[in-house]
């Protein structure tokens, strides 16, 4: 708080409530130091602000990739292993019949369909593979 400014001499001489006394070319130099590095100090909190959010950011994005990426491949291995058990199953029981159909129902793209497979043994030998004629 000032008290009161003298100008005997050429510059003004600030007397402050606590007794000191310093020239206004000296506080002037002060403030401009003091705005200086709360500008200097705001700017480096903003940059690091902005570099933590976008290192979130593509975080977040990879985590995301990963994640649908696992999700098609454990969606594809279920439709392989689905299909392949419906065509032992239709295999087995086909070793009493010449021909059969099995169905079954399996989840592709989130999406319901329905397989039929006819399992086509042309004789009762076992070395033959049962093979798939028809998916719908």
């Amino acid at each position: 708080m000032i008290k009161k400014i003298s100008n005997r001499n050429r510059e003004a001489v600030v007397i402050e409530a606590n007794g000191e006394v310093g020239s206004a070319e000296k506080n002037t130099v002060v403030v401009v130091v003091i705005v200086v590095v709360v500008v200097v100090v705001v700017v480096v909190v903003v940059k690091v602000v902005v570099v933590v959010v976008v290192v979130v950011v593509v975080v977040v994005v990879v985590v995301v990739v990963v994640v649908v990426v696992v999700v098609e491949v454990v969606v594809v291995i279920t439709e392989v292993v689905v299909i392949t058990v419906v065509a032992a199953a239709a295999a087995v029981t086909s070793m009493a019949h010449k021909s059969t159909r099995a169905y079954c129902m399996y989840l592709s793209n989130g999406c319901m369909f329905l397989a039929e497979i006819a399992i086509i043994w042309p004789d009762r030998r076992l070395n033959y593979k049962p093979s798939i004629i028809k998916v719908y």
